[in-house]
């Protein structure tokens, strides 16, 4: 029960967590215009993440890199040994988790309805019907001929504004999506939900920020803050150093919380 426990919170992290770029400390970025493009292969970026809950707080940093991207999915990798590689769909919904060798889970849902949302433009909202597994095995296809844990739920995304966002990564432009998760536990039938807002920036195809509330409107609820402190795009060069950047993955820092969940 506390692998399944821990892979749950893990995995609504991660959705949280999807990345961002900069071109150094000082940048500005503008999106042209609200169609998707996707970030490419080698597209990096560091992640400062807050945990609060019940007086109490932790803080510290991690890695995601762009191993793959096609068309409007990309795969990212949590850069540390063994970490998950992660499925995400128009740079807002994470839907598939890999754990190497330990186990897979992945979000049964209609792509078109996210896609719906494009192009963006205040207003705009999308409620997708979602199925959600989780199997210990050491392979895909294991994983998915016996769930270990199974939801069912609903997610409703809402294009809030579009603003100008400053993280330590730079400033961007970027529409402000809030998504709510509502969904129902098989094991025990109990239901729960959760709260996210993410800055999503066009431009690059990824959140630079974003805020998740578990089990809104519970003053004691856990919240978690995620926004980036540093993106690397390939062929982009190092201003302070006249070399192309060259990716160094160093992973989760010494600093982060031991904390299970990755943080959406």
């Amino acid at each position: 029960m506390k692998n399944k426990t821990g892979w749950r919170n893990r995995i609504i992290g991660l959705g949280l967590a999807a990345a961002a770029l900069s071109l150094g400390s000082a940048a500005t970025l503008h999106a042209e215009d609200s169609a998707y493009m996707a970030p490419p292969k080698g597209f990096q970026v560091t992640w400062k993440r807050v945990i609060r809950e019940g007086g109490r707080s932790s803080s510290g940093t991690l890695v995601h890199a762009v191993t793959s991207s096609k068309g409007d999915e990309v795969v990212y990798k949590v850069v540390e040994p063994g970490g998950d590689e992660v499925r995400l769909l128009r740079g807002i919904f994470s839907y598939a988790f890999w754990r190497p060798n330990q186990g897979w889970a992945e979000y049964k849902f209609d792509k078109e309805a996210i896609r719906g949302l494009w192009p963006l433009k205040v207003g705009k909202e999308a409620v997708v019907k979602m199925q959600f597994g989780f199997g210990l095995a050491k392979t895909e296809d294991a994983a998915r001929k016996k769930w270990t844990h199974t939801e069912t739920g609903t997610i409703h995304y809402r294009v809030l504004r579009r603003e100008n966002v400053t993280t330590l990564a730079g400033t961007f432009d970027a529409f402000v999506i809030q998504r709510d998760r509502t969904f129902t536990k098989h094991e025990d039938q109990t239901t729960d939900s959760h709260s996210r807002v993410a800055w999503f920036v066009p431009s690059l195809g990824y959140v630079v920020k974003q805020i998740v509330i578990y089990k809104p409107g519970n003053p004691k609820s856990r919240r978690t803050t995620i926004e980036a402190l540093r993106i690397v795009k390939p062929g982009i060069i190092n201003r302070d150093k006249p070399r192309l950047w060259r990716l160094s993955w160093p992973g989760i820092r010494p600093e982060q919380s031991t904390t299970s969940d990755p943080t959406p």
